[in-house]
């Protein structure tokens, strides 16, 4: 008879257990994988790899401006170590004046209303991050890097992998086979399709 009054209880808390742990796992599964969203920079900051008037391969980033404030864009590529640098010149924007700078500069679409920055020439197959600090950012000084929205790109295409996924499961099938820096892992093997499904068909490897 205590046996079978064991058995009930190790039965009743097992379920008491169960129980506890999918009430309170959305929580811990919560602090697990919180993220805050970027709050300084443009919310609608976007990069584009192109050419430009003179065929030199530029990178172009697109936002939508707000009139008075002032715009700077920093950059950070393969050679600057682990820093962000400025690029000249900062922009006031004043829709009355918008800027018209025409290469390797501040230029305005005034037809969809947003601003552009032409950063060229840039190195095929080295990859760029970019960010925009505002004058309205409360953190103008001195900006926590964490907090602000980043644009990349990997000329010649937008990103690393071209018209395929940027991020996908099957790293390893490609670049345990040449190195990531290079052309070749760029997209140049005849198996690239196997890693990469292209992001035209909706599809995501994870």
């Amino acid at each position: 008879m205590p046996w079978r009054y064991a058995g009930m209880l190790r039965g009743t808390l097992g379920w008491i257990i169960l129980v506890v742990v999918i009430w309170f796992a959305p929580g811990f599964a919560g602090i697990a994988i919180a993220f805050t969203p970027p709050q300084y920079g443009p919310d609608d900051l976007s990069a584009m790899v192109t050419r430009n008037g003179n065929g030199q391969r530029v990178v172009r980033l697109f936002f939508k401006p707000e009139e008075g404030v002032t715009y700077r864009v920093y950059k950070h590529g393969r050679g600057d170590g682990r820093k962000f640098r400025p690029l000249d010149p900062a922009l006031t924007f004043n829709p009355d004046s918008p800027p018209s700078q025409g290469t390797n500069g501040w230029n305005y679409d005034s037809v969809y209303k947003y601003v552009y920055y032409e950063d060229g020439a840039v190195t095929d197959y080295e990859e760029y991050y970019y960010f925009v600090r505002a004058s309205t950012d409360s953190a103008w000084s001195t900006p926590p890097l964490k907090e602000y929205v980043v644009a990349r790109a990997f000329p010649p295409t937008q990103t690393r992998h071209g018209e395929f996924n940027e991020y996908t499961g099957a790293c390893t099938g490609c670049h345990g086979l040449h190195s990531s820096r290079r052309q070749a892992a760029a997209g140049t093997n005849g198996n690239r399709p196997l890693c990469h499904l292209p992001r035209r068909l909706g599809l995501q490897i994870r």
